[in-house]
């Protein structure tokens, strides 16, 4: 009870602060102007960033079927993949990842008889594979181009390249348990060790392609409203998703435009329109995809559930 107390008031107190970033800036922009300069992008740059978004939930795909593989429970292929779609559309959308993401890989994965336990392993490795990305990615974006983001931290650009090497090296140690350390850990009964090192380069590989397209997607968003190059964009997108994710802001909402529009404050306000289409293409345009998914797999569930009852029992 006290856990979900807290759980509670952190999940309250983080959305306050993203909504008041969301009204810092806004405050400073007209919303009508903001969409109609969004209504304004060509349709080849919304049509190029929906094929990176697809290409984005591809890699979810694949990293999910290694989290399935890693906890070792025989899922049809089908199940993963409708699963992925709903979690990961439902999680980034709403935020708060392990809690709704989880839930929704719980529900339907104890459809196809995974046990809580086995769902566990899953949301674990899938947050160590988000992990894994950001330190790759994020890593090589701040030893690139870290002298663009040390006037916004106030640290000289060495210090933030020192920092972006020593994540690289945790990435490189992890890799190299899991490489070695083959021992099994026995937590309330349950064994449980490190992933192979087959799967664990999977991880990282499938996490850092994902975070690449999904930074493209934003790339393309702003293409319209700002000229920045795309380590910029990728390094911008890793931080704050970083930053949302240890402040349990859910989804994002508000610290993103918060960051980029202060980053880029020097190309106008116009940026926060390539924020909002972002937002529309990666996170709404999949939310009500994932949301469809998860309804039609709880009415095939209910259809099949009451096709299997006697005929007394349904009248």
């Amino acid at each position: 009870m006290r856990r979900q107390v807290i759980l509670t008031i952190v999940g309250i107190t983080a959305s306050c602060v993203g909504l008041f970033l969301l009204y810092r800036v806004f405050q400073k922009n007209d919303l009508r102007e903001v969409l109609a300069v969004v209504a304004s992008v060509p349709p080849l740059v919304v049509i190029i960033a929906v094929i990176f978004t697809a290409c984005s939930f591809l890699c979810i795909i694949v990293l999910e079927s290694l989290a399935v593989r890693y906890a070792g429970q025989p899922v049809s292929a089908g199940r993963v993949v409708a699963t992925s779609i709903a979690a990961i559309g439902v999680g980034h959308a709403i935020g708060l990842a392990a809690l709704s993401s989880g839930a929704v890989r719980y529900r339907m994965y104890s459809h196809a008889g995974m046990n809580l336990f086995a769902v566990g392993k899953v949301v674990v490795f899938s947050g160590i594979s988000v992990a894994s990305g950001y330190a790759l990615v994020g890593g090589a974006a701040l030893l690139w181009r870290g002298e663009f983001l040390a006037p916004l931290l106030g640290f000289p650009a060495s210090v933030i390249r020192g920092f972006a090497a020593a994540i690289l090296v945790a990435l490189l140690i992890y890799i190299l348990l899991c490489a070695f350390l083959r021992r099994t850990a026995t937590i309330r009964r349950h064994r449980f060790r490190l992933p192979s090192l087959k799967l664990a380069l999977g991880q990282v590989v499938a996490s850092s392609v994902n975070l690449l397209c999904v930074a493209a997607v934003l790339y393309m968003a702003l293409q319209s409203f700002a000229s920045v190059d795309y380590p910029v964009v990728a390094m911008l997108y890793v931080g704050s998703d970083m930053s949302a994710v240890i402040g349990h802001v859910p989804g994002g909402w508000g610290l993103l435009e918060f960051i980029i529009t202060s980053a880029l404050s020097e190309e106008g306000h116009q940026v926060l329109s390539g924020v909002i289409l972002f937002r529309a293409i990666y996170y709404l345009l999949p939310l009500m995809v994932g949301l469809l998914v998860f309804l039609a797999d709880e009415l095939r569930r209910r259809h099949v559930k009451r096709a299997g009852e006697p005929a007394a029992c349904r009248t």
